[in-house]
């Protein structure tokens, strides 16, 4: 399978993945677009530090799919810097109220997410069972239309 590199909205490179059973081959090429030392990304998870080679910077790694959940790309896409960051957030879920917490838009929709406390309730007890617990926090992915999307896992 074959991603771009995007960087500021342009392609700048190509990401080659291959199947391995256990484990993902990743190879990656792509320009330099600046003198700073630069990561790839698959949304927010970090794949590795790109190395200058022969004008360009690329990237070989085999990651074990276990520890990277993230591939392959949801979005269709590997860049050049980390999802969007959190910003505060307050309203409604499907109708119900919810506390504070965080959100970060990306372009398949948004997760909210909660601090977790394994003593405390659900943030959205009518919803939980949509809820995943990842990182210390309670995350709820939802579409562009604002319809929960149901993990995988």
């Amino acid at each position: 399978m074959e991603y771009p590199v995007i960087y500021n909205g342009e392609e700048i490179g190509r990401c080659v993945l291959r199947d391995l059973g256990l484990y993902w081959e990743l190879l990656c090429r792509c320009q330099a677009v600046s003198d700073q030392v630069e990561r790839l990304y698959c949304s927010e998870e970090k794949l590795g530090v790109l190395q200058p080679s022969g004008g360009e910077l690329a990237l070989k790694r085999r990651i074990s799919k276990a520890s990277c959940p993230a591939l392959p790309p949801e979005d269709g896409q590997f860049s050049l810097s980390p999802a969007p960051a959190w910003t505060p957030w307050t309203g409604r879920i499907l109708g119900y109220d919810a506390p504070q917490g965080l959100s970060r838009r990306d372009g398949t929709g948004e997760t909210l997410q909660f601090p977790y406390d394994p003593d405390g309730p659900c943030p959205c007890p009518p919803l939980f069972c949509l809820f995943s617990v990842e990182d210390g926090f309670w995350r709820l992915r939802l579409d562009r239309a604002g319809a929960p999307v149901v993990s995988s896992q």
